[in-house]
């Protein structure tokens, strides 16, 4: 997609990812939060990455345009149902294991 599509070029998203952490956050306020994103995070008011982004989630249909809303916004059927899907995601686990020791030996130049 080019910048005349609404991607901009320094917006990351990791491979096989469908949001930014940003997006996630700007979706989550709206999906929690009746009132402005940047009132609630005053340091984002004039930000060029909020303002891509959110046009983003439009773009993708996990919110839309609401004047009757007092954010301006609301979140649709299908971000509601993206927010309720990441609720259930389980939380990582770490996984101790113990290195062969053939290997620890080699690193250290042991024979």
């Amino acid at each position: 997609m080019s910048e005349d599509e609404g991607e901009c070029a320094w917006c990351w998203l990791p491979e096989g990812a469908a949001m930014t952490p940003l997006m996630i956050q700007i979706l989550l306020h709206y999906h929690s939060v009746d009132g402005p994103y940047a009132e609630h995070n005053p340091g984002h008011r004039d930000s060029i990455a909020v303002r891509d982004q959110t046009a983003a989630l439009l773009r993708d249909e996990m919110i839309v345009s609401d004047k009757q809303a007092a954010a301006g916004f609301r979140v649709t059927e299908r971000g509601s149902t993206w927010v309720r899907a990441i609720c259930y995601v389980p939380l990582p686990i770490m996984n101790w294991v113990v290195p062969k020791a053939k290997s620890r030996r080699k690193k250290a130049g042991v024979k």
